[in-house]
């Protein structure tokens, strides 16, 4: 079972300076944007199990396929847990793609954990404590978070909360008879679907991350410098301007 910390860099003011990473206004705080043709079209490599960035251009001028990247890691974390609609641009297409920082964290069920479950005990996980870390590191790349643009040296605030991971919502795809599927199906607005939120159980009956600390600060070093390194090191969640060469997040 799985669990995950969200944490979404935004600024009081909205950024329209040129060279820098744009922002998006929600809830009277300013994302940093996304494209949505730069979301979209990772998220469509990805699904045909294809290089999400093809051919791309390093410092050396060589070429290569980029199999994985923060936006493409992005989507499959947001099929993987569940997000308020107000912030699913995976769902929704009307809404402006904007940089969340995901953190997952998991813990594996015994049998006898099941057993215990199943008959209203609590599992071992319930009445011990674990400490987990999980980290993000991306470079500074347009085809990555920011896209390659500047980031202020200040002002940089984190908006961070918990999601859910998603669990079996249809009943009728577990029977053993097909044909009652479609007991499931809904109107909405002249065409049959399914709902895009539902009962999510056991998820949203139990808590997996009850204590997270994140530290933010902010590594200065010259052009080819190995920064994802040094940040590891010193267990930070890092928010680093163009000029260096990696972002590292870690949750503890």
């Amino acid at each position: 079972m799985s669990e995950a910390i969200v944490a979404i860099p935004f600024t009081d003011q909205p950024i329209v300076a040129p060279g820098y990473a744009s922002t998006t206004q929600m809830f009277g705080k300013n994302f940093f944007s996304i494209s949505r043709n730069q979301f979209d079209f990772q998220k469509t490599r990805k699904q045909q199990n294809l290089p999400v960035v093809p051919d791309a251009i390093n410092s050396q001028g060589t070429t290569r396929n980029i199999l994985n990247t923060s936006v493409s890691e992005l989507y499959e974390k947001m099929t993987q847990f569940v997000f308020p609609p107000e912030l699913d641009f995976n769902i929704y297409d009307d809404l402006q793609p904007f940089v969340m920082y995901v953190f997952p964290f998991k813990s594996i069920l015994t049998k006898q954990d099941l057993a215990n479950i199943y008959q209203g005990l609590m599992p071992k996980i319930a009445t011990t404590t674990e400490k987990e870390e999980s980290v993000i590191s991306h470079t500074f790349e347009e085809w990555e978070f920011f896209e390659g643009k500047k980031l202020p040296n200040s002002g940089i605030r984190w908006l961070v909360f918990k999601v859910k991971e998603k669990c079996a919502t249809n009943y009728w795809d577990v029977t053993a008879d097909s044909r009652d599927d479609d007991r499931f199906k809904f109107q909405f607005a002249n065409s049959v679907s399914r709902p895009d939120y539902s009962f999510n159980y056991p998820a949203d009956f139990f808590s997996l991350v009850e204590l997270g600390k994140i530290d933010t600060s902010v590594i200065f070093e010259p052009k080819g410098a190995n920064v994802g390194q040094n940040a590891q090191s010193t267990n930070q969640l890092v928010s680093a301007p163009i000029r260096k060469t990696n972002i590292i997040g870690k949750v503890q």
